[in-house]
């Protein structure tokens, strides 16, 4: 944990490095391509991650702060009056449980609770969904449904708890009863309106998506590029989105072209933990329909065989050409022509929506050389739905 009583005493060495940082900026500034510029590159990066790792722990504390609160004043309290209720029903000392009950519930009344809760998880900096979901690095399903699930559990418990003692009393009062139906109809509307906003305004992208990719690449050097890319298509199919992706792996000195409209729709990590890795956010991909997906393929397959027809190119396909491509296939958000190898690794989200998830992509050889000579290269082609 970074706190200001541990790092103040360093203060000298932070401002060492940043006078030091400085000199070099100073000394190497008519040549852009010195490595020590490359290694101040690097530095850069890493202050950024560690930047990034500081903001990560301040949310996960404030979401473990509001946790603890919610679960000392609400869960907890529901729990002891839950339990004093079942107590009522079980126990052979029916007047002692009956009295304990009674004690627990003057103390805390279901519909007080109710509304006390309902006012903490309608304001934002309360909210320990909201705040859960902006601690969790990727916004998941798992962390929506578990908050979800327990403002539910608390709610149906107090509304039990609140019907036992209108059984119990005389006369009966529905009032507090109805109250409580009122402020669940309440809950149901936020929840639904909070996971709509999940599922389309995508508030991962791109900052979480960015720093969960260089982690993957970080960490995970010793693996093989198929194993990445499972890591992080495994990672994105955890989000509360209704976004497809496409996840391309492979490695640094690969040629390669890439066109992306728009830009913001993609992610491209670059020679980090020995491999790139490109991210596609498709938007509409989910809602695409068979035959705007079957003329989607039919356009990048016309294209690899253009590709294919040509003979002793000199120089891989240019950006241009690709850019060309790209400009002209209907619903086209993204394209990467690559020369292929062994260790270029593809994934997809969606892939029981649409059979290569939204998009398509194909491999094929690409014939280089000259007048004396030619050979095929391996390239793949692969396209993104808007």
């Amino acid at each position: 944990m970074f706190t200001f009583s541990k790092m103040s005493p360093h203060l000298a060495a932070f401002v060492g490095l940043g006078l030091f940082v400085k000199n070099l900026i100073v000394a190497t500034d008519n040549n852009p391509n010195d490595p020590v510029l490359a290694e101040l590159g690097n530095l850069k990066r890493d202050l950024k991650t560690l930047a990034e790792k500081i903001g990560q722990q301040f949310d996960d504390l404030k979401a473990f702060q509001v946790s603890l609160k919610f679960f000392e004043n609400f869960t907890s309290t529901t729990s002891v009056l839950y339990r004093a209720m079942t107590d009522v029903t079980e126990s052979n000392n029916r007047e002692a449980s009956e009295r304990v009950f009674k004690r627990l519930y003057d103390r805390n009344h279901p519909f007080d609770l109710t509304r006390t809760m309902m006012q903490m998880i309608g304001n934002d900096e309360t909210n320990p969904l909201k705040i859960g979901m902006k601690a969790d690095p990727l916004e998941t399903k798992k962390t929506f449904s578990k908050w979800k699930d327990l403002f539910g559990s608390i709610i149906t418990q107090l509304w039990l708890i609140e019907c036992f003692a209108i059984g119990m009393n005389e006369p009966i009062d529905t009032y507090e009863l109805e109250k409580i139906e009122e402020e669940n109809s309440v809950l149901e509307h936020w929840i639904e309106n909070w996971k709509q906003d999940y599922l389309n305004n995508a508030h991962f992208w791109p900052d979480k998506i960015r720093q969960f990719v260089g982690q993957i690449q970080d960490e995970n050097v010793e693996k093989s590029n198929q194993e990445n890319v499972e890591l992080i298509k495994a990672g994105l199919e955890k989000i509360l989105t209704d976004d497809l992706f496409y996840v391309m792996v492979f490695n640094e000195k690969l040629v390669h072209s890439v066109v992306a409209n728009p830009n913001e729709q993609h992610i491209n990590s670059s020679n980090r933990g020995g491999c790139n890795v490109l991210v596609h956010r498709s938007k509409r991909g989910r809602e695409a329909s068979h035959e705007e997906m079957h003329q989607f393929r039919a356009d990048i397959e016309g294209y690899a065989r253009e590709m294919e027809s040509w003979s002793k190119n000199s120089h891989f396909v240019s950006w241009e050409q690709v850019r060309t491509w790209a400009m002209r296939m209907r619903n086209c958000a993204f394209m990467v022509v690559m020369q292929h190898d062994y260790y270029v690794a593809v994934e997809s989200t969606g892939r029981d929506i649409h059979e290569m998830g939204a998009g398509w992509w194909l491999m094929g050889n690409y014939n280089m050389g000259n007048m004396f000579q030619s050979y095929d290269v391996p390239f793949l082609m692969l396209a993104g739905f808007e």
